[in-house]
Protein backbone atom coordinates (compact mmCIF):
# COMPACT_ATOMS: atom_id res chain seq x y z
CA UNK A 1 0.00 0.00 0.00
CA UNK A 2 3.03 2.24 0.23
CA UNK A 3 2.60 3.03 -3.48
CA UNK A 4 -0.41 5.18 -2.56
CA UNK A 5 2.08 7.88 -1.58
CA UNK A 6 4.12 7.71 -4.82
CA UNK A 7 2.56 10.86 -6.30
CA UNK A 8 2.95 12.95 -3.17
CA UNK A 9 6.51 11.69 -2.60
CA UNK A 10 7.29 12.60 -6.22
CA UNK A 11 6.77 16.28 -5.48
CA UNK A 12 10.08 18.11 -5.20
CA UNK A 13 11.26 18.65 -1.59
CA UNK A 14 8.69 16.32 0.04
CA UNK A 15 10.53 14.24 2.61
CA UNK A 16 7.88 11.88 4.03
CA UNK A 17 4.20 10.99 4.05
CA UNK A 18 2.58 9.06 6.90
CA UNK A 19 -0.96 7.81 7.41
CA UNK A 20 -2.21 7.39 10.97
CA UNK A 21 -5.52 5.56 11.35
CA UNK A 22 -8.26 6.52 13.83
CA UNK A 23 -6.52 4.41 16.53
CA UNK A 24 -3.31 6.46 16.05
CA UNK A 25 -1.38 3.57 14.51
CA UNK A 26 0.93 4.11 11.55
CA UNK A 27 -0.77 2.29 8.66
CA UNK A 28 1.25 3.54 5.69
CA UNK A 29 4.50 5.46 5.53
CA UNK A 30 6.77 6.52 2.72
CA UNK A 31 10.06 8.43 2.75
CA UNK A 32 12.27 10.12 0.19
CA UNK A 33 15.09 10.41 2.75
CA UNK A 34 16.13 7.97 5.43
CA UNK A 35 13.45 7.93 8.15
CA UNK A 36 13.92 8.74 11.80
CA UNK A 37 14.60 5.36 13.43
CA UNK A 38 12.73 6.16 16.64
CA UNK A 39 9.45 7.40 15.14
CA UNK A 40 6.88 6.67 17.83
CA UNK A 41 3.20 6.61 16.81
CA UNK A 42 2.16 7.48 20.36
CA UNK A 43 4.19 10.70 20.21
CA UNK A 44 2.58 11.56 16.87
CA UNK A 45 -0.85 10.80 18.29
CA UNK A 46 -0.29 13.00 21.33
CA UNK A 47 0.90 15.81 19.07
CA UNK A 48 -2.09 15.47 16.73
CA UNK A 49 -4.55 15.37 19.63
CA UNK A 50 -3.34 18.82 20.72
CA UNK A 51 -4.41 20.29 17.38
CA UNK A 52 -8.10 20.04 18.19
CA UNK A 53 -10.71 19.83 15.48
CA UNK A 54 -8.81 21.57 12.67
CA UNK A 55 -9.12 19.79 9.34
CA UNK A 56 -5.80 21.14 8.08
CA UNK A 57 -2.73 22.31 9.95
CA UNK A 58 0.59 23.58 8.66
CA UNK A 59 3.45 24.00 11.11
CA UNK A 60 6.73 25.70 10.21
CA UNK A 61 9.96 24.67 11.90
CA UNK A 62 13.51 25.91 11.32
CA UNK A 63 14.29 23.61 8.41
CA UNK A 64 11.00 21.91 7.47
CA UNK A 65 7.23 22.16 7.31
CA UNK A 66 4.70 19.69 8.67
CA UNK A 67 1.34 19.50 6.95
CA UNK A 68 -1.40 17.52 8.73
CA UNK A 69 -4.71 16.70 7.06
CA UNK A 70 -7.53 15.19 9.09
CA UNK A 71 -9.48 12.63 7.07
CA UNK A 72 -12.37 10.35 7.94
CA UNK A 73 -10.12 7.38 8.65
CA UNK A 74 -7.36 9.23 10.54
CA UNK A 75 -4.65 11.75 9.60
CA UNK A 76 -2.22 12.26 6.74
CA UNK A 77 1.11 13.81 7.75
CA UNK A 78 3.38 15.26 5.08
CA UNK A 79 6.87 16.46 5.97
CA UNK A 80 8.35 18.90 3.47
CA UNK A 81 11.12 21.40 3.02
CA UNK A 82 10.42 25.08 2.36
CA UNK A 83 10.76 24.86 -1.43
CA UNK A 84 7.66 22.71 -1.93
CA UNK A 85 4.46 24.02 -3.50
CA UNK A 86 1.90 23.46 -0.74
CA UNK A 87 -0.97 23.70 -3.23
CA UNK A 88 0.34 20.52 -4.87
CA UNK A 89 0.56 18.79 -1.49
CA UNK A 90 -3.03 19.80 -0.67
CA UNK A 91 -4.25 18.67 -4.08
CA UNK A 92 -2.58 15.29 -3.69
CA UNK A 93 -4.12 14.89 -0.23
CA UNK A 94 -7.53 15.66 -1.75
CA UNK A 95 -6.97 12.86 -4.26
CA UNK A 96 -5.61 10.48 -1.62
CA UNK A 97 -8.49 10.75 0.83
CA UNK A 98 -11.08 8.64 -1.06
CA UNK A 99 -8.37 6.24 -2.22
CA UNK A 100 -7.18 5.63 1.33
CA UNK A 101 -10.73 5.15 2.56
CA UNK A 102 -11.44 2.53 -0.10
CA UNK A 103 -8.17 0.69 0.57
CA UNK A 104 -8.60 0.58 4.35
CA UNK A 105 -12.26 -0.44 4.26
CA UNK A 106 -11.82 -3.09 1.59
CA UNK A 107 -13.08 -6.40 3.03
CA UNK A 108 -10.80 -9.36 2.84
CA UNK A 109 -11.29 -13.10 3.09
CA UNK A 110 -14.73 -14.65 2.80
CA UNK A 111 -16.33 -11.51 4.25
CA UNK A 112 -15.94 -9.72 0.91
CA UNK A 113 -18.79 -11.88 -0.51
CA UNK A 114 -21.33 -10.75 2.08
CA UNK A 115 -22.84 -7.33 2.50
CA UNK A 116 -24.59 -6.04 5.61
CA UNK A 117 -28.09 -4.77 4.93
CA UNK A 118 -30.19 -2.72 7.27
CA UNK A 119 -33.87 -3.61 7.13
CA UNK A 120 -36.30 -1.17 8.68
CA UNK A 121 -37.84 -2.52 11.87
CA UNK A 122 -35.07 -5.07 12.46
CA UNK A 123 -31.87 -4.58 14.42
Amino acid sequence: MKEIFNDILGISDVKAAILLNANNEIKIEGYTTSPEPNLNPLDLAAFINTLGTHSETEIHFDNLRLYIRKIETGHILVITGFNVQMAMVRLNCDVLEPLIKSKLEKPSGIGRFFKKKNIKGFK
